[in-house]
């Protein structure tokens, strides 16, 4: 046994090389979902651990900042995130188990808040790193095999990777490098690393760090159980839901008479042109604007009859309701009853409501998990999915539980998310539901219910040539409007480039219609008051929500298209 083979030697002793970390938890920070994402979008948290990210789409990436060994170093990292601006940032906590390792070939050590030297290593690509803390472990694997890890780290060593070794780690540790993370310096088809008959090389075996410390029982139950849940009563109606037929009243905005705004300006021309406003076009909605609407509404022929054919409009809510959003209606209403209605179906919404009833209602934290790791299995089959599902994830915190639910719903858009889940929980369920690119809420929102919105509906089908559209598709825009009262939210750059120019494409075709339509202009003044004093309130609305100017004018107008959209479209330029 002397003369073992330095092979079999290695052989063995890397078939030693078993991750340290399995049964504990790693840390990272959820900066965000994106459809797009640039590396210089995230320039200035870069200083703050290293950043990666991970595609489950073609429309969605999703981006990570470092691995940390304890919560409480996360959370140092998260605040100042969201000081840079990652307001909806967010800890994650991942698992790792046993036998979920990978081999893989260590080729470096590099500093997460320096700038890492990529070039030195594209010989060696596919490239990942492994992570803790401000350590960056540039790794190149995994492999299928020991034997083809030797193979590969000989071929390695004679490019100049003198250093290079065998290790294993946990595959959820294992982050690859992509443009995002070295935009430019790799080639699209890298050079496999395969070589016959090498000379095997030496093993080093280097232990995982030891996360014993931050991950005792006492130290998990301090740092992750949440405050007690408050059960839903018995009785807890909600404000309002719109399956229910219920719905409140949306107190309408005061009017800013101190900024400059298109609404504003478009509103005085229409009222200058019908001879109601005399003053100068300054887009300030002042006291002569507001006076000049009031003379209009009071004097206005047109606008008078449109009020008595509103009368008659049905007041009823659009609704198709659906067996199993019955059934997660019911858990404020009657959680027993809803209970036995959930499990009778297969879906994973189905598991994942039961789950959000045993943990605001029963506090079972065991059934919970299992509820939400089974959905979480069922739920991506025919998917990428967002998620790794073969990892058991924790739901002590609600937070969490949202945002997986949050998921399901992107993933099913048969089924529209609960309106009162955004009442019950306003923060968690609004910053999970931001984190999905696309999702359903129920028809809830209460804008219809304001007196000009209502009147620019009206008038609207009046100028539709062929005014009878489905009831799904009513459905369907009243769940964006759902969104945009809810879980509103700034639009991309490219959304507001959307939403401006289907604007004025809107208003350039409209306007080019009335030379060639006598017939409807006596509709035009109606559709235009109505259609500008409307975005004036909703710009109001979002401005009063905290968004800037130049974020509430887009909303508004979104929340416009879904109103006027369908009618109006055969007007368009």
């Amino acid at each position: 046994m002397k003369h073992l083979s330095l092979s079999l030697a290695i052989m063995l002793v890397a078939g030693t090389l078993v991750s340290q970390d399995t049964d504990k938890s790693i840390f990272s920070i959820h900066l965000g979902s994106f459809v797009e994402i640039h590396a210089d979008d995230f320039a200035d948290a870069r200083s703050l651990g290293f950043m990666y990210s991970e595609s489950y789409s073609d429309h969605l990436t999703e981006v990570f900042l470092g691995e940390f060994k304890n919560k409480t170093e996360a959370e140092r990292i998260l605040q100042q995130a969201q000081l840079l601006g990652f307001n909806d940032a967010y800890i994650n906590e991942r698992t790792l188990k046993a036998g979920e390792d990978a081999t893989v070939i260590q080729l470096g050590v590099e500093i997460a808040s320096e700038k890492i030297h990529w070039g030195q290593y594209t010989a060696a690509q596919p490239l990942s790193v492994v992570l803790l803390g401000e350590q960056v472990r540039v790794v190149t694997g995994p492999f299928p095999s020991e034997e083809a890890t030797i193979k590969q780290l000989e071929k390695l060593q004679k490019k100049g990777f003198a250093n290079a070794f065998m290790r294993s780690v946990h595959s959820l540790r294992l982050h690859p490098i992509s443009e995002f993370e070295a935009p430019g310096l790799f080639n699209p088809e890298p050079e496999p690393l395969v070589v016959e008959n090498p000379t095997p090389a030496p093993v080093i075996s280097i232990p995982e760090p030891d996360f014993s410390e931050a991950l005792t029982e006492e130290a998990v139950a301090v740092e992750l159980s949440p405050p007690p849940v408050q059960a839903i009563p018995e009785n807890y109606v909600p404000e309002f839901t719109a399956r229910s037929g219920a719905n409140t009243q949306l107190a309408l905005p005061e009017i800013r008479m101190d900024i400059k705004r298109t609404s504003a300006l478009k509103l005085q021309s229409a009222l200058k042109l019908d001879e109601y406003y005399g003053g100068s076009l300054d887009g300030i909605y002042g006291q002569l604007t507001s006076g000049a609407l009031q003379e209009y509404f009071n004097n206005d022929a047109q606008w008078k009859k449109i009020q008595i054919l509103k009368d008659y409009l049905p007041t009823e809510r659009i609704s198709l309701k659906d067996a199993l959003e019955n059934a997660i209606d019911m858990i404020l209403t009657d959680p027993s009853m809803a209970e036995q209605k959930l499990e009778g179906f297969d879906h994973p919404l189905a598991k994942g409501y039961l789950a959000y009833l045993f943990h605001t209602n029963k506090n079972d934290l065991e059934k919970v998990n299992d509820l939400m790791n089974a959905a979480n299995k069922v739920a991506y089959q025919k998917n990428n999915p967002p998620i790794d599902i073969s990892v058991d994830y924790n739901y002590k915190k609600l937070e969490q539980l949202l945002g997986h639910l949050a998921l399901m719903h992107a993933s099913h858009l048969e089924v529209a998310a609960p309106c009162w889940l955004f009442q019950r929980h306003p923060d968690e369920a609004r910053s999970a539901f931001q984190k999905v690119s696309d999702y359903r809420v129920e028809p809830c929102d209460p804008f219809m219910d304001w007196e000009m919105l209502a009147t620019l509906k009206l008038v609207a089908m009046e100028l539709d040539p062929a005014p009878q559209k489905g009831k799904a598709t009513e459905i369907d825009l009243a769940s964006i409007r759902s969104k945009l009262f809810i879980n509103p939210k700034p639009l991309t750059t490219r959304e507001q480039k959307h939403m401006l120019k289907w604007y004025e494409e809107l208003w350039a075709g409209f306007d080019a219609w009335l030379t060639k339509d006598p017939l409807h202009q006596k509709l035009a003044s109606p559709l235009k008051i109505s259609f500008f004093q409307s975005q004036v309130l909703l710009e109001d609305y979002y401005l009063d929500k905290g968004f800037s100017y130049a974020e509430a004018k887009p909303l508004a107008i979104t929340v416009l298209k879904t109103i006027v959209n369908d009618h109006l479209k055969t007007y368009k330029s």
